[in-house]
């Protein structure tokens, strides 16, 4: 456990931990500070992220992970000062080397459109819970790239972010991955290294050309993301909600 009277307000093993404020959107900008989205807070240590929750007033965190990983990598408990709610966007989640080994470049576009085809009553839930969340929210999965890039992609879209914004806010997910792949390489000992490998993995983890082919798709078979979210069910009650708790003009 660190020494939390040393805590320099960085979380050890969060890699992908970043502030969706700042993102252009339809009349505004989203505030800095409202809505965060991450990879596991509790890799490395629990307190610590908690007490980064705690810091930004945070009171909301939502994990889109399945009950395998969180009964395996753990779960950030509720408490007096935090709901914790579990939001699984996948009843199972495909491996990184099923990712590493499709032979097109379009195997993470597709497992994404998916999750916007099968699952928009989820996406629309965890919207919902953003709206009604009482004070700042973080979402997240295991690699904060995939099941939170849909979320992340969601909440910009249907507040009216171009689809340049959209691919962009996904894409810094790669700055995040050398991090991950060098922590579960870490535990996995007996693995001998493959720089090759895991530079691939890298490089397609999450690349503009994906969510760009994303937002076109949904573009073709929606019209729009206001489209896709009147077609999921989500109402302009819960856009209005949604902008009137993060948009600032």
């Amino acid at each position: 456990m660190s020494n939390v009277d040393e805590w320099d307000g960085k979380v050890p093993g969060a890699f992908n931990l970043r502030d969706l404020g700042g993102n252009p959107v339809a009349g505004g900008t989203i505030a800095p500070g409202r809505v965060f989205r991450c990879d596991l807070l509790h890799r490395v240590d629990a307190e610590l992220g908690a007490r980064w929750l705690h810091q930004n007033d945070v009171r909301t965190l939502i994990d889109l992970r399945t009950l395998g990983e969180r009964e395996g990598d753990g779960f950030m408990a509720a408490s007096e000062h935090l709901d914790s709610l579990h939001r699984g966007l996948l009843d199972e989640v495909w491996s990184w080397e099923a990712e590493n080994a499709a032979e097109d470049d379009w195997f993470l576009r597709d497992r994404t459109l998916e999750m916007y085809e099968r699952f928009p009553d989820r996406i629309a839930q965890v919207l919902g819970d953003i709206a009604a969340a009482p004070a700042n929210v973080l979402f997240h999965c295991t690699a904060g790239k995939d099941r939170t890039g849909v979320i992340a992609s969601a909440l910009l879209g249907v507040l009216g972010a171009t689809p340049e914004v959209i691919a962009a806010d996904y894409a810094r997910s790669t700055q995040a991955m050398a991090g991950i792949v060098g922590w579960y390489r870490s535990l996995a000992g007996d693995i001998p290294h493959d720089p090759e490998r895991e530079q691939q993995i890298v490089d397609r983890a999450a690349t503009v050309a994906t969510m760009a082919g994303v937002v076109e798709e949904i573009e073709r078979r929606h019209g729009s993301f206001a489209g896709w979210a009147r077609d999921a069910g989500i109402g302009d009650d819960l856009i209005e909600a949604l902008r009137a708790k993060l948009v600032v003009s």
